[in-house]
């Protein structure tokens, strides 16, 4: 429409509003309203250009050190900044862990995690190769005492790259989580196993790639070879990443933008969250197949948790948006 009709069409008042009075109008800057800024949704990367610059490579660390403020090169991506426990790891598979302060708290947390290798025939791309893998049992993080306290948990690996270089993080034993719970990582996260099912709380996956494996699953699969799943249930929500889909190449779609690598063929697939696909996977790459050593589908039993419809349910650090409605009219 031409700008005046459309206005009266977007602004003027509803049709059962009665009265002598005439006039259109929203509220402006002379009302004391600014400019709405859309937030951008975090980065979940490491480290970013520009902010704080408060870190700098050194390369006798090989990583990111923290320097005075202005002095360095990169900030701390935003999620990394707020996570109560961060896990980093390197291309050999070691790792460290970071309070929220910087302080390394790695011998703390060493009996929860594993440093240990995964085959991802879709990353392998059949050459036969595994992906690292640094993996997390919830449960004995919980009785560590650094579970993280604000329910921001962070992982991310040096040295990333595509194919089986993408570099992974693992989460299991995860059917009772010790507190609210958001895990995000800029690289593959691979969720093993019945998560959040006993005394369900707030849970959220946000990575590159999100995986999930079975109750069945035990790092036995190699090339060639498909194990078999078992049902399982995961009361999460999801923001993960997918492939473009380039010349007609079919790339799983909605339906598999969340990565299996078993046979659940006949077996359940429970999901009650939410299912988030926002950006392109930079890492994961690997081209979506359903045949060979690759997977085959479950049965999926996916539902909206309508807890999430009250902000007070929502997991901890969850993205979000603003919606914009009429503010006055007469």
């Amino acid at each position: 429409m031409p700008f005046g009709p459309g206005a009266v069409e977007q602004w003027g008042p509803p049709d059962f509003y009665a009265g002598t009075g005439s006039g259109h109008t929203v509220q402006t800057e002379e009302h004391g309203l600014g400019t709405l800024v859309v937030p951008e949704i975090e980065s979940f990367d490491m480290y970013t250009a520009g902010g704080q610059q408060d870190q700098e490579w050194d390369a006798l660390a090989d990583a990111y050190v923290s320097v005075p403020a202005g002095t360095g090169t990169h900030s701390k991506g935003a999620y990394h900044a707020q996570a109560d426990l961060s896990i980093i790891s390197w291309p050999d598979g070691s790792w460290k862990a970071y309070d929220i302060l910087g302080t390394d708290v790695t011998s703390d947390v060493a009996p929860a995690v594993t440093a240990t290798s995964l085959y991802d025939a879709r990353q392998a791309e059949g050459s036969g190769q595994r992906v690292q893998l640094t993996s997390i049992d919830v449960a004995a993080l919980g009785s560590t005492g650094r579970f993280p306290t604000n329910g921001l948990l962070y992982m991310g690996g040096y040295g990333a790259g595509t194919g089986t270089d993408a570099l992974g993080f693992r989460v299991e034993n995860g059917s009772e989580l010790p507190g609210d719970l958001t895990v995000v990582s800029p690289n593959s996260v691979y969720v093993q196993g019945d998560y959040n099912t006993v005394n369900k709380k707030p849970a959220a996956v946000i990575a590159d790639a999100v995986n999930l494996l079975s109750n069945a699953w035990d790092d036995s699969k190699t090339s060639g070879n498909l194990p078999s799943a078992s049902s399982t249930t995961y009361n999460c929500s999801f923001v993960t990443g997918d492939v473009e889909e380039v010349g007609g190449v079919f790339q799983g779609s909605c339906m598999n933008a969340l990565r299996r690598h078993e046979r659940w063929s006949s077996r359940t697939e429970k999901i009650v969250g939410s299912i988030v696909c926002m950006f392109r996977s930079r890492y994961a790459t690997g081209t979506y197949s359903n045949s060979g050593d690759y997977f085959r589908p479950p049965r999926r039993d996916w539902n909206y948790d309508t807890d999430l419809n009250s902000f007070a349910n929502l997991p901890p650090f969850t993205p979000y948006s603003i919606e914009v409605s009429d503010v006055v009219s007469w």
